[in-house]
């Protein structure tokens, strides 16, 4: 189920996305819009930024999610080691 979630949610265009107002211009993410973005509850987005998906900034007991890699996460792209290959 939570495959055919993400696999719908990479058949928007980024125009799409870019209307969320909390994403718009944005360099890096909050977990909250990680939520808007795909659709999900916000302990569900917590647990996709745990999983090392894409790359996560810890800064105390916030996250912060940077917004190139979340897109190429989204685009299908493979990331290793914090380069996209």
């Amino acid at each position: 189920m939570f495959e055919e979630k993400i696999a719908a949610l990479n058949k928007k265009t980024e125009a799409d996305i870019e209307a969320l107002p909390s994403y718009s211009g944005k360099k890096v993410l909050t977990v909250k819009d990680v939520g808007e973005i795909l659709r999900i509850k916000r302990t569900n987005a917590y647990n996709i930024c745990n999983r090392g998906y894409f790359r996560v900034l810890r800064i105390g007991t916030r996250l912060r999610i940077d917004r190139k890699s979340f897109e190429a996460w989204l685009d299908g792209e493979e990331e290793k080691d914090g380069v996209h290959i």
